[in-house]
């Protein structure tokens, strides 16, 4: 991103921090054994989905940290009659951004929940 000060044209990253929420749902297994609750399938997709992050390069985005350290929540949610209880992963990623466009395909997914800027500052 360019920054205009006086007469001197400065280049600066955007530095976003965004909190991303991965679902999990239980899973039952084929007879009375081998289902993985729903905080083992957030967690696992949690660990895939970082995995990805990691390996897989995204265009204009630098990737400083990965924070993991959240606890996995659960909340109950409701389908006119029908409730059940789902758990969520979340992860906190620190990412410079060379332009905002950059940005959309982590913003538009589902699991987007917050984005905090944290420079420049206003």
């Amino acid at each position: 991103m360019k920054i205009r000060i006086g007469n001197e044209l400065l280049t600066e990253h955007v530095r976003v921090r965004i909190r991303v929420d991965y679902r999990g749902e239980s899973k039952s297994g084929r007879f009375f054994f081998g289902g993985k609750s729903k905080e083992l399938m957030a967690e696992s997709i949690r660990e895939q989905q970082v995995a990805l992050l990691r390996n897989v390069p995204l265009q204009g985005i630098f990737i400083e940290d990965i924070d993991l350290s959240l606890d996995i929540y659960t909340v109950t949610e409701s389908e006119g009659r029908r409730s059940q209880e789902v758990a969520y992963a979340p992860i906190i990623l620190t990412l410079r951004i060379e332009n905002l466009d950059d940005l959309l395909p982590i913003l538009i997914k589902p699991e987007f929940r917050k984005i905090e800027f944290l420079s420049p500052e206003t």
